[in-house]
């Protein structure tokens, strides 16, 4: 228990951790008038004298911390919120996650502060590596914790990823709210088809309608098929005759929707999993949560989205694009539900009110990163923006649209780029869910400066990685 004359911080640190000689200044000094009362920072892992595996990590990310333990075993946190918490639970590595989860029902967001330094090293020995594979049972307390949260029915133990329990939100959905499917097209017939069919026969979430908004078409077998599938009770067709423009699409097909819920589908997806809405309203229910987006893949199979982050490549990209779905990805975060700044338009589901508090979608983005500047401000409004990679759908990549290949085209793509850039700084900026020492130049979520590896022994006491963000403009 924590003392009650004592009023400053509280510096949890695991017994198998190396710490930093600046850890105890560095959180002195950056709390010092700032209101907060929890303070995580990076780490990385020691075996044999060599350092590797860094956690380079988000800053608060309230979903990716319901998913698995990010932060860790060791950071610092206020007195007063540990006593009135209660201290921490006997199972160690259980009672971290326990306190940490408490801690965030307790604080405001703004009350965590992240350092995006690396401040303790795990050191591994054979022991404690069999140690840390044997507390899989002592982790279950968790759903205790998750439970009461009233956000699921219960939680799913999915795996491990370097000694960190992997967890997913699990048990039926409600399906109270209805959804509504919102689908612009324009001559796609044989996409438009599978899109639809695909909804039909596998969606296991039933209270949803399907708008398909018509930008036009004159093909005859896309126009006979938009005449027959009006036969559902649940489809409606309707009437865009303008030229393209997919958020001024998207936002004529919000006003027909009559659900609490608005998802936001490209005629180029292709359901493959009866739980994908379901995994999708899991989590757009929750009130802190803005968009909720899913894992896409390419008919290859390899990952094409599982989180936007803005400044990838100077505007916004995908990271992890091209990995396996199988593959955790850096930090687990191709397996776990975690936040991110946007997701992608090609999927995505909101409540009706969000979407009306940012009024839609921004029709100067007429083609591209509309769905980016929409996330950027639904994030505005103090919400989270989440990836549930346990909703999985295939993406024929702009298979209805084309690519970028004329000049009246590339004119148009650059234009919106300097539009994002002008709004959202995003070539100046970090993401701050996405680590500064993770590249900006490619989608594969690697570390900036490899360079930095084993740059110092294992007693590098705060030397080593990098203490301060390398320039936007430097080589990754």
């Amino acid at each position: 228990m924590v003392s009650p004359y004592f009023n400053g911080w509280v510096i949890r640190v695991s017994p198998y951790d190396v710490v930093s000689r600046l850890l105890v200044s560095e959180v002195r000094n950056r709390s010092a008038g700032a209101k907060v009362k929890l303070i995580y920072f990076d780490n990385d892992r020691c075996l044999l004298g060599k350092r590797f595996a860094p956690a380079f990590k988000p800053e608060w990310s309230p979903d990716f911390l319901m998913s698995t333990n990010f932060i860790g075993e060791s950071y610092a946190v206020c007195a007063g919120i540990a006593r009135e918490i209660g201290g921490w639970k006997e199972a160690a590595r259980a009672g971290d996650w326990d306190f940490l989860l408490s801690t965030a029902r307790k604080i405001d967001r703004n009350e965590v502060m992240h350092m995006p330094l690396v401040m303790t090293s795990r050191i591994l020995s054979w022991g404690n590596v069999v140690q840390n594979f044997a507390r899989c049972d002592e982790l279950q307390c968790i759903l205790e914790t998750v439970t009461n949260e009233g956000l699921s029915e219960g939680v799913s133990y999915i795996g491990k990823d370097k000694g960190r329990s992997l967890f997913k939100l699990s048990g039926p959905v409600s399906e109270g709210v209805k959804v509504s499917i919102i689908i612009p097209t324009r001559n796609n017939f044989a996409l438009l088809r599978r899109c639809v069919d695909s909804i039909l026969h596998l969606t296991q979430y039933k209270n949803y309608e399907i708008i398909i908004v018509d930008n036009g078409s004159d093909d005859v077998a896309t126009l006979a098929y938009m005449k027959n599938v009006q036969a559902h009770k649940n489809i409606r067709v309707e009437i865009y005759d303008h030229p393209f423009n997919f958020s001024e699409l998207c936002n004529f097909g919000a006003e027909f929707a009559t659900g609490g819920y608005l998802c936001f589908l490209n005629d180029d997806i292709e359901i493959n999993s009866p739980e994908w809405l379901c995994e999708l309203v899991r989590y757009v229910r929750m009130e802190h949560v803005g968009v909720v987006g899913a894992k896409l893949l390419y008919p290859t199979g390899s990952v094409q989205h599982c989180g936007v982050v803005a400044g990838l490549g100077q505007v916004a990209g995908h990271v992890h694009k091209h990995f396996s779905p199988r593959e955790k990805g850096y930090l687990s975060r191709l397996q776990v539900a975690s936040d991110f700044s946007a997701v992608t338009g090609a999927c995505m589901v909101v409540r009706r009110n969000v979407f009306e508090s940012v009024s839609g979608f921004d029709v100067k983005f007429a083609v591209a990163y509309n769905d980016v500047d929409f996330c950027l401000r639904v994030c505005s409004l103090g919400l989270y923006n989440v990836v549930n990679p346990h909703s999985v759908l295939l993406h024929h990549e702009s298979a209805s649209r084309g690519v970028d290949d004329t000049l009246a085209k590339i004119r148009r793509a650059k234009a919106e780029m300097g539009r994002m850039q002008m709004l959202w700084h995003t070539d100046k900026v970090y993401d701050p869910f996405y680590s500064a020492h993770l590249t900006y130049h490619h989608e594969d979520g690697s570390i900036r400066n490899h360079a930095l590896l084993n740059a110092s022994p294992c007693g590098w006491m705060g030397q080593g990685w990098a203490e301060t963000p390398v320039g936007r403009g430097d080589p990754s």
